[in-house]
């Protein structure tokens, strides 16, 4: 997704950061995350969706020691389901509206330094300093803040989340361009993730194939039968073959995985 363009033919700086945002309209409401501020707009990462031309009002803060900005905003684009299939994390991209001119001034700055002071860097402030690792200040957090970590976590910070296990952070962290197959694969060994998570997975699983990861999507227990069948045609029959002799796998996945390899139904 492109960056939000304001309505001049000047393209403004703009930071990646995580900042939560609330975004109200008469017919609209969504509280989720930005990772890329300007003065002039945001992209919003949530999965919601409207009507671009959609108006209403932005309230965002950089840290909780700063009072929140209030800014009129319109949406002016939205991702579509075919980029969110080829990999573009959902959102929508809104630009600054009426912006007087103390306003735009406090949005350069904020732009300037809102990286000081943030969330994220007193989680890992508070790592560096040795008091408590990385698993234990991720266990005393909020999920909102997890979820601002997770948008612009390094690789040692995105594992730790995984462990973390908190599913609107898995979210997260599968729109993270950082997250690589091998944390995926330790994301599906957790047997309790939610469908919801493993919907997103399998999305993730049609950008960036791993035969690994795919087998612990088609073997979990909670995924979607219908997406799990998807998968399985992307499997070769050796693995099929295995697949319909698993005693741990569900038996409607065992009994499609036989009839794909052309087994009796009800044979042994």
């Amino acid at each position: 997704m492109s960056v939000i363009e304001t309505s001049t033919t000047e393209r403004t700086a703009r930071v990646l950061v995580p900042v939560l945002v609330s975004f109200d309209s008469t017919t609209f409401t969504v509280r989720d995350f930005t990772l890329d501020l300007s003065a002039g707009g945001i992209l919003l990462t949530t999965e919601q969706t409207c009507e671009p031309g959609t108006v209403g009002t932005l309230k965002f803060r950089s840290s909780q020691f700063e009072e929140p900005f209030e800014v009129a905003g319109r949406v002016v684009r939205v991702v579509t389901e075919t980029e969110r299939e080829r990999g573009t994390p959902a959102g929508l991209g809104i630009e600054f509206l009426d912006l007087s001119e103390e306003l735009k001034q406090k949005l350069e700055d904020l732009v300037d330094g809102v990286v000081a002071g943030s969330v994220v860097e007193a989680i890992r402030k508070t790592v560096r300093e040795g008091e408590r690792n990385l698993d234990q200040v991720l266990r005393s957090r909020p999920a909102d803040q997890k979820m601002m970590l997770a948008t612009v976590a390094t690789t040692e910070e995105i594992r730790a989340l995984i462990r973390d296990g908190n599913p609107s952070v898995m979210l997260r962290l599968l729109n993270s361009p950082r997250l690589t197959p091998n944390d995926v694969i330790l994301m599906l060994r957790n047997r309790n993730l939610t469908t919801r998570v493993l919907s997103q997975v399998a999305r993730w699983l049609t950008t960036r194939p791993n035969e690994e990861a795919r087998w612990l999507f088609v073997t979990h227990p909670n995924a979607m039968f219908s997406e799990v069948v998807t998968e399985m045609t992307k499997l070769n029959r050796a693995k099929l073959l295995q697949l319909s002799l698993e005693p741990n796998v569900r038996q409607n996945v065992r009994m499609k995985a036989r009839e794909m390899t052309g087994q009796r139904v009800n044979g042994r």
